[in-house]
């Protein structure tokens, strides 16, 4: 059965590219990178997702999967990817190799019965509720849509997550207001007075966000509890009056935080930014086309990156990718051992890159 499962999502893997480390003749370490799409700031990029990473026993503290991310970069650079993300299974690891952290995902829990008011309240929408098979295409559309305005949204290629359509282990409900799919969750329940656990949950709007939190009261008598991954923008506890909604960063699929990494900063040419202009000289061991000294210039929303000028800093790659994936306070760095600025140059970069 093992084997089966294997062969049937093999079908679902061929757009990603398998890199293998030999000790002689025998495989000793793998990984894949995965063809996605990710939102910058604004502007949704390509990305290499970088996932299956493995060594066995005999190959491990050899330096296999350093050389595999090497050459995983030259690919990913060659393939015309901007971004990489990840998630490690320990973050210093990655780290050395030009990633660096975002903030953890944040699960809530609910007591379903809390949430019962929203059940007497007038409905200014409408629920789609499907098999993720059934519902798969409308998901998978407004999935996009959602990806186009949340920075650090990441989506598979279509041929991946298919994948999803083919295992079909969860139920889908799709909020619609005026025709308009406006909000999404996905979920699937553990049993009598179990829990429902929503992997994802997607409001595009404040009505949309009521929607979802009143499909979960209806199993008020069915489920003990609902565990929810929220986007960090949500405040649970503020949802309603009287509702215990305890938050937490722990994972309970234990999922460490992910990490992202600049696979070519030519190619952050054109996303959104804020006015200003500095010259940085980026060091990046792993990827050379990079270290070099740039030119970032923030205008009319967009961020222009030219080779040249006359350095004002000197950032390490993570250094560069924390401020463009959290917005990092420029001060900062230097506690991180990425590079060190000074008050008007950290003023500029502040200004290019505002808190995301």
């Amino acid at each position: 059965p093992e084997q089966d499962d294997d062969r049937r999502w093999l079908r679902f893997m061929a757009p990603l590219r398998l890199l293998m480390s030999y000790a002689g003749e025998a495989p000793v370490a793998r990984l894949a990178i995965h063809p996605m799409t990710m939102n910058v700031r604004g502007a949704v990029v390509r990305m290499g997702g970088i996932g299956g990473v493995s060594t066995l026993p005999e190959g491990r503290r050899k330096g296999h999967v350093r050389a595999l991310m090497t050459r995983a970069f030259q690919h990913m650079h060659e393939d015309g990817l901007v971004v990489s993300a990840l998630y490690p299974f320990r973050e210093s690891f990655y780290e050395r190799l030009g990633y660096a952290g975002w903030p953890r995902a944040r699960h809530t829990t609910v007591v379903p019965a809390d949430l019962v008011p929203l059940l007497r309240m007038e409905r200014p929408w409408t629920v789609e509720h499907s098999r993720i098979a059934e519902g798969y295409e409308a998901w998978a559309s407004f999935l996009r849509a959602y990806q186009a305005g949340h920075h650090g949204f990441a989506l598979s290629h279509p041929e991946n997550m298919a994948g999803v359509k083919e295992e079909n282990r969860h139920w889908v409900v799709l909020v619609r207001e005026g025709g308009e799919i406006t909000g999404a969750m996905t979920y699937r329940i553990t049993g009598w007075q179990g829990s429902l656990l929503a992997h994802t949950f997607y409001p595009r709007t404040v009505v949309a966000r009521y929607a979802l939190l009143e499909w979960i009261a209806r199993h008020a008598d069915q489920v003990r509890e609902a565990r929810i991954r929220i986007p960090p923008d949500e405040l649970p506890e503020l949802w309603l009056r009287d509702v215990e909604a305890p938050t937490t960063t722990q994972d309970p699929e234990a999922w460490n935080a992910p990490m992202g990494r600049i696979v070519s900063v030519e190619g952050l040419e054109g996303i959104p930014a804020g006015d200003g202009e500095v010259m940085v000289e980026i060091v990046d061991e792993y990827c050379p086309w990079n270290a070099a000294v740039w030119t970032l210039r923030g205008r009319q929303g967009e961020l222009a990156v030219e080779p040249g000028g006359k350095a004002a800093a000197r950032l390490t790659i993570q250094g560069l990718a924390a401020l463009l994936f959290t917005g990092m306070e420029p001060e900062a760095l230097a506690w991180r051992g990425w590079g060190t600025v000074d008050a008007a140059t950290a003023a500029s970069l502040r200004a290019l890159f505002p808190p995301a």
